[in-house]
């Protein structure tokens, strides 16, 4: 009997406007970057927020996809809180930014500190419409920040 391997799907789905903004995000990237990466540090009054930085080293448990302009890596901490989700490149007239479809995200902040991710990184959309219209905060290194509850 012949042992056969399958491949993997990929925890998180990225739409071609996603793949595309991964590309053009890669041909500015800094020296040594090697992709880029999500991950969900823990942050805010519910517990996590989506932050996507250049990598300039691979770690072993991270998800790896391969996209047609560089690789996208998943933090191999935050894979369990972005199982079925996708990941979108929306721009409008005032914003443009990651949005996340994630069926895991069971409320949002009460801080004030809303799930919208502006300026040119992250929004949140839970499925069930529209992002919210939010302004979130910076961490200390400028990158904006949203806030998912996961129970």
């Amino acid at each position: 009997m012949a042992t056969r391997t399958r491949e993997k799907p990929a925890a998180l789905t990225l739409t071609p406007a996603a793949e595309a903004r991964i590309a053009d995000l890669m041909a500015k990237a800094p020296e040594g970057a090697i992709g880029v990466k999500l991950s969900t540090p823990r942050r805010g009054c519910s517990g996590l927020a989506y932050s996507v930085d250049y990598v300039t080293e691979e770690q072993k448990f991270d998800e790896k996809i391969e996209t047609p302009g560089g690789i996208f890596y998943v933090d191999g901490g935050s894979i369990l809180y972005l199982i079925g989700s996708t990941m979108d490149w929306v721009e409008d007239d005032f914003t443009a930014g990651f949005v996340f479809a994630n069926p895991n995200a069971k409320g949002a902040c009460g801080c004030g500190e809303g799930p919208v991710h502006v300026g040119d990184l992250l929004r949140v959309d839970r499925g069930g419409g529209a992002p919210a219209d939010e302004v979130c905060p910076e961490d200390a290194d400028g990158r904006a920040l949203g806030r998912d509850r996961y129970t």
